[in-house]
């Protein structure tokens, strides 16, 4: 089964999931390099606020109306936006935390040098300048450089390099400093994602990060390398945060599968992130595993 659906017990309401699996999920810094990951708010603070929080996130799932209203402004089809939103809920609301600021814009001069995500106080980390990222990656190679998104002008590298040198030391800049209501103690990243590896050696992968597979679509493909008795479900950027389940998904045969992704690639090319969905032992479809599909001539650029 996905390796971080277990987080989600319990919680139906899509937005309650997303908030919950960017709480309780492992971060993508296990896939830096080791003094990289310093930079990283570690796993082991993740693992431990989502313990704390179980009962606050329960009693969301019950009244999520809340956290409804709180994020009407934005579209899952910015998703970084998105989980912005989500996480300014979590910094204003949840016990343990507090927010002070978010989205200051630092100048110089007219000339705008950069933002400051949050400045927020953590539960035993302290008042901290988070920068945030949710980040989907496609490894093609095998350094952080080969590592592309669905839209192949994003990497890994690129992302991460700007985030450690120009994001996150923009609290300790001399333009920004009479701006902040208080001086932050660190400033650490809120590194969250997926990275997919090459179908056929995906489950071969060790590290701590979620992750899945990747595959070129050609006619046929699904028929031959998927499995008949799972269900599936091509997943609008909604659902590219937290695993899924029938409660959130209509569940696809996989012949139903096969012609959505023949129709798609043949009409519009692009990367289609499915779900493979198993049955539990309460008959419930459950995400089991997760990959993009994606058209026989993507990154269509020169690694």
């Amino acid at each position: 089964m996905n390796q971080t659906a277990g987080l989600l017990n319990g919680l139906t309401d899509v937005h309650v999931r997303n908030l919950a699996w960017l709480i309780g999920s492992s971060g993508l810094s296990s896939a830096l390099p080791g003094a990289e990951q310093a930079h990283c708010i570690p796993d082991r603070w993740f693992h431990q606020q989502y313990q704390e929080l179980a009962c606050w996130l329960a009693t969301l799932q019950a009244n999520p109306a809340a956290l409804h209203t709180f994020i009407a402004p934005t579209s899952a089809a910015r998703l970084g936006y998105y989980v912005e939103a989500l996480l300014r809920f979590l910094f204003s609301h949840a016990p343990g935390f507090r927010l002070y600021a978010d989205h200051l814009v630092i100048k110089r001069e007219a000339l705008t040098i950069g933002e400051i995500d949050f400045l927020t106080a953590l539960p035993v980390l302290g008042l901290t300048h988070v920068e945030c990222a949710f980040k989907l990656f496609l490894q093609t190679g095998q350094q952080l450089d080969s590592m592309i998104g669905p839209n192949p002008i994003d990497r890994f590298s690129l992302k991460w390099a700007r985030l450690r040198d120009h994001q996150l030391p923009m609290s300790q800049r001399p333009e920004a400093l009479p701006l902040l209501p208080c001086r932050p103690d660190q400033s650490l990243a809120w590194l969250k994602g997926w990275l997919f590896y090459p179908r056929g050696s995906w489950r071969d992968v060790q590290k701590a990060h979620p992750h899945g597979w990747w595959a070129s679509w050609q006619a046929g493909w699904a028929i031959t390398e998927l499995n008949p008795a799972s269900r599936y479900a091509c997943l609008p950027k909604l659902y590219w945060i937290a695993p899924v389940t029938s409660q959130q998904v209509t569940p696809l045969s996989l012949t139903a599968l096969a012609a959505a992704l023949a129709d798609s690639m043949l009409q519009h090319p692009h990367p289609i992130m499915v779900a493979e969905l198993e049955r539990n032992d309460a008959q419930d479809w459950v995400e089991r595993n997760r990959g993009f599909v994606v058209p026989p001539n993507w990154p269509g650029i020169g690694q």
